[in-house]
């Protein structure tokens, strides 16, 4: 386990990542992960959306033997979807990869060399064989979408803390920088530092010490790169609100966020605060549409509980409410088709 004493912890980190093979990536493709329960009918919405346009191959990790059955497994496979189990390699055939931890592993036993990692809440809006050509991926070889949180500005319950930890390894981070979506993101593998993906692989592994100061994986990629003095960089495009307007309230209620390429093209929805499965929660408020209205400019944001609704994004200034506009066609023609796959899942698990 990792060192937390100061002046030790770099040495601790990279001591620790050496006990993990080298190993080589080829080709591109998407890698996520899911389990049986909760996220596997937001995968096979996601997947399948995908699948109209996009045929990059998928590989799909959980964590054990308990986390798919055969069914959902061919469920996931008639999606082209390659499942891969993770205790099935020798190194981590004890670890309990239920947690923000499974993406790193991920990251590192996946066979692609150029990787877009995909949430399972994830909803494309485009051919993700098109992220490859985004020019600061290109030039940079990642590309990190910017989160809603930013340091010393609009902060979350954890950032102070994420900020202490990274004082741990001498890393400071400029006031007002973007924390990390890291729901969706592309890695040049055999291009970045090696290191990189071993010292990431090795602060999530220890996530019963990391998680208590950072939230999940969002903001060890940052660390990691500045680590092996590789600048980091989001995509500088700040993600744009998505929800739900309530006319007798008069309130946004954003429950993902709209992430964009640098040249503004609406890539993906992140469901952030209300999935696909919740489709039947909350008094059935999500039965019809998720997202009636979203707010396409950038503005402040807050995080709020609003009853019955539980906590949603909303904006920080009543008068931002004039930018709100009804989500375009191409939003509705995706919604339409993530609650065809809704009643399909809904179907097959029935059958």
């Amino acid at each position: 386990m990792i060192n937390l004493n100061p002046s030790t912890l770099f040495t601790s980190c990279k001591t620790e990542a050496r006990q993990f093979e080298n190993r080589t990536y080829s080709g591109k493709g998407i890698i996520t992960a899911s389990e049986g329960n909760k996220r596997l009918i937001q995968t096979f919405t996601s997947v399948s959306i995908l699948r109209k346009s996009c045929n990059l191959p998928i590989e799909l990790f959980y964590a054990d033997d308990e986390e798919l059955d055969c069914k959902q497994i061919a469920m996931l496979s008639s999606l082209d979807v390659k499942c891969i189990n993770i205790q099935s390699f020798p190194a981590f055939s004890n670890y309990n990869a239920r947690n923000f931890s499974i993406k790193s592993l991920a990251i590192y036993l996946s066979s692609f060399d150029e990787t877009i990692w995909m949430d399972a809440d994830i909803i494309p809006l485009t051919d993700f064989n098109l992220l490859f050509d985004i020019p600061s991926y290109k030039r940079e070889d990642h590309l990190f979408f910017e989160d809603i949180f930013s340091y010393n500005k609009n902060e979350n319950a954890m950032t102070r803390s994420t900020q202490r930890f990274f004082k741990l390894f001498n890393v400071t981070i400029a006031e007002g920088s973007p924390e990390t979506d890291s729901g969706l993101f592309i890695l040049n593998k055999n291009k970045l530092p090696h290191d990189f993906i071993l010292f990431n692989l090795v602060c999530n592994l220890n996530h019963n010490v990391v998680y208590k100061s950072v939230y999940g994986d969002k903001e060890l990629y940052r660390l990691s790169m500045l680590l092996c003095e590789k600048e980091f960089n989001t995509n500088g495009v700040f993600p744009k609100i998505i929800g739900k307007h309530f006319s007798k309230e008069d309130i946004l209620c954003g429950n993902g966020v709209v992430l964009e390429s640098n040249q503004n093209d609406q890539v993906a929805i992140h469901m952030t605060l209300h999935s696909v499965d919740h489709f039947d929660k909350y008094n059935h408020f999500w039965e019809t549409s998720f997202w009636s209205h979203w707010v396409p400019v950038t503005i402040e944001v807050d995080l709020k509980v609003v009853e019955p609704l539980n906590q949603e994004i909303l904006p920080k200034f009543r008068y931002d409410y004039k930018w709100m506009e009804c989500i375009p066609e191409k939003i509705q023609v995706i919604q339409a088709e993530l609650y065809n796959y809704i009643h399909a899942y809904q179907k097959n698990l029935k059958g």
